[in-house]
């Protein structure tokens, strides 16, 4: 009988913190402030207030020791079994294309020829394919082979590179990645040509006569001197060391920017050197690492790094701690913004709940909740506290009262997430000046973002969409998918709040966001796709300006001219393509779209893969089936162009000639009459 009652009340509890729980995991981060000194009026803003400034100073670490004890709180905050889920990003950084160069073959300077589709003008972003007007470079997929053990020997001495699997019979193989790079004679197209390879693959940034590789299968970063096409000489390699990884890569003006992420090493935080130039190590020592006042959860330390692309010596560095699954980064002509989460406060949370709930306890349980929210002690520590007294209350009941009690609490607590989604998720923002990556200031807003779209500097003030809520929890059984909005904050320079829009699209989440001068869209999805245009005129005022509900979801948006959005998302699991007229931004419509035969394009996941030629009114789209020339010419969309092939990854174009490239061949266009100028094989 005993047991019998001991397994009810678990039951009872998990069902009660499965319900607790699924509601904060709706949110994406939470405060630790057991371990914190003081009153949490001191650091933090009240919870819950929309208006609320910023979240606690951002400080350096004293010391190893001083890294240690964050680290512990920060576990304390993810172990309470509230989790932390979310993204850091990946999302690499922006960039402009290169300067314009003329190839040794090439008998004239082109007029145009067309940049890697990034999301900030002047600011370039790593791609598979790079051209300078005369010469296309392709850096295509790595395979990997099986090698026995004498010449993996040999290669991995040569390369330093080789990926070790276990062997059998004596063998030690490897699979060594054997990536490739090649370089194109691109003009006249005619007589397309490869007139050399690097035995490197990866996304490329051009400087000139500079080509960086970032070869990720070999975890390094190699420079190139391609001042003769033909003789390409490495010039640099940045090797990452065990536990680091690149994050996000950037070029502006005649400087490489990078964000490294490495691992920490508990027993051993710092000094961090999350990568070396020949025999040079960047090294970061403890004090040299910003973290929040408020421990997040944490797991890496994210250094953003200047390099001089001709030497790869680092110009300038900073690092602050994170997690590495929920930071984006993006960046202007003026500043790197990281993100970060902030945790928050689930036992503060929960006694609110309680507080305007006092019906469901009795009042000596709810006095003994209270005074256990002031106690000076870790997280964990709450949470079992927690338990035992909510235990005692269950089994002060009878059978049929348990049952209502655990009714009464799900009922509650679902109207109750549904009007406090704020006080719990944010996302710290670090504002890095570009000059010398130091620290220029810090903010934070509620909720999560979606990727780099989300942000967006203009006029010096810093306009941030994104969903609070809508977080799954896992293992409970029990999720309120409905509890979730979407929201967007106008910070100035010091990352302050200035204006904000809250509760667009509730229940839904973010899809694409993009912010195009004064002016804003969004799309938010669950059942049907709401584009939102907003008016950002007045900073201190954003507002609602237009709203169309349609069909299926858009997850990117790219302009396409003053009053035209194309959006390319999907519809009854296809590839759709929709062209909205933003004319009167009070009255957004879908004048045209088209729905591929198609289940996926890499467009819908990575702008690099999308390509737009204004000067002729067409874009294109790579598919699984092949890639998609359209034209847009009357704001009506047709299919200019279809090319069959399953690995087709990219399109350019070089004055009046259209490139499309796939692992297998290069293929020449004329823009005009779409007759075929040129083929090379791959």
């Amino acid at each position: 009988m005993q047991t019998k009652r001991l397994l009810l009340a678990l039951g009872l509890l998990l069902a009660l913190f499965g319900i607790l729980a699924a509601i904060v995991a709706l949110i994406p981060s939470i405060r630790e402030i057991g371990n914190m000194k003081g009153r949490l009026s001191d650091v933090l803003p009240k919870a819950g207030s929309p208006d609320a400034g910023r979240v606690g100073d951002i400080g350096k670490f004293g010391s190893e020791e001083e890294f240690r004890s964050y680290l512990v709180a920060a576990r304390a905050a993810q172990s309470s079994g509230f989790g932390m889920g979310g993204r850091m990003g990946g999302d690499v950084m922006t960039l402009d294309a290169a300067t314009p160069e003329t190839s040794v073959k090439s008998t004239a300077t082109p007029e145009r020829f067309s940049e890697t589709n990034v999301q900030v003008a002047g600011i370039d972003e790593p791609d598979i394919v790079k051209t300078d007007g005369s010469t296309i470079y392709f850096s295509r997929e790595p395979d990997y082979r099986i090698l026995d053990s004498p010449v993996m020997e040999k290669r991995a001495a040569d390369t330093e590179a080789s990926l070790l699997a276990p062997g059998e019979s004596g063998t030690v193989p490897a699979y060594v990645p054997t990536g490739r790079t090649d370089i194109i004679s691109a003009v006249p197209a005619e007589a397309m040509s490869k007139v050399a390879s690097l035995g490197r693959s990866g996304e490329m940034l051009l400087f000139g006569d500079t080509l960086v590789v970032f070869d990720l299968s070999r975890r390094d970063i190699a420079a190139f001197d391609i001042s003769d096409k033909a003789n390409p000489k490495e010039k640099w390699v940045l090797r990452q060391t065990d536990g680091t990884e690149l994050l996000a890569a950037r070029k502006y003006g005649d400087t490489l920017y990078l964000v490294e992420k490495t691992w920490v090493n508990e027993s051993s935080p710092c000094p961090i050197t999350p990568f070396s130039v020949g025999a040079e190590k960047l090294s970061i020592a403890c004090v040299d690492i910003y973290r929040p006042a408020v421990p997040s959860f944490v797991d890496a330390v994210f250094a953003a790094v200047a390099v001089d692309p001709k030497t790869g010596a680092a110009k300038a560095k900073t690092s602050f701690v994170g997690s590495s699954g929920q930071s984006t980064v993006y960046m202007s002509e003026n500043a790197v913004y990281a993100t970060f989460p902030e945790a928050g406060d689930p036992m503060g949370y929960i006694l609110g709940f309680f507080r305007g709930n006092r019906d469901l306890l009795p009042e000596g349980i709810f006095e003994r909740l209270e005074k256990l929210a002031g106690y000076d002690i870790g997280q964990d520590a709450k949470m079992t506290e927690f338990s035992r007294i909510m235990e005692q209350a269950l089994f002060s009941r009878d059978a049929d009262d348990r049952l209502r009690f655990q009714s009464e609490v799900q009922n509650r607590m679902t109207d109750y997430a549904k009007t406090h989604l704020r006080e719990l998720g944010s996302t710290g923002i670090a504002k890095l000046s570009l000059s010398d990556l130091s620290l220029a200031a810090e903010g934070s807003v509620p909720g999560y973002l979606l990727n780099q779209f989300s942000l967006d500097e203009y006029d010096g003030r810093l306009r941030v969409a994104t969903t609070v809520g809508g977080r799954q929890s896992f293992g409970f059984g029990w999720v309120n998918s409905d509890a979730s909005a979407n929201d967007v904050y106008v910070l100035d320079a010091d990352l302050d709040r200035e204006g904000r829009l809250l509760d667009l699209g509730q229940g839904e989440r973010i899809y694409a966001a993009r912010f195009i001068g004064e002016t804003g869209y969004l799309v938010t999805f669950k059942e049907t796709d709401p584009f939102y245009v907003l008016d950002l005129s007045d900073p201190d005022k954003p507002r609602l300006a237009g709203e169309l509900k349609i069909p299926g979801y858009s997850s990117y948006l790219h302009p396409l001219g003053d009053d035209l959005i194309l959006g390319v998302g999907k519809e009854d699991d296809k590839v759709k393509l929709s062209l909205f007229d933003v004319s009167s931004p009070d009255e957004p419509r879908e004048v045209s779209k088209y729905v591929l035969d198609e289940y996926w394009s890499e467009a819908m996941q990575n702008h690099h893969a999308f390509l737009a030629d204004p000067a002729h009114d067409i874009f294109f789209i790579p598919g699984y089936q092949g890639g998609y020339a359209f034209s847009h010419e009357g704001n009506e969309l047709s299919l200019a162009k279809a090319a069959k092939g399953d690995r087709i990854k990219r399109a350019l174009f070089i004055d009046d000639v259209f490139y499309i490239v796939s692992e297998d061949a290069a293929y020449a266009y004329d823009i005009d009459t779409w007759g075929k100028k040129g083929e090379l094989g791959l």
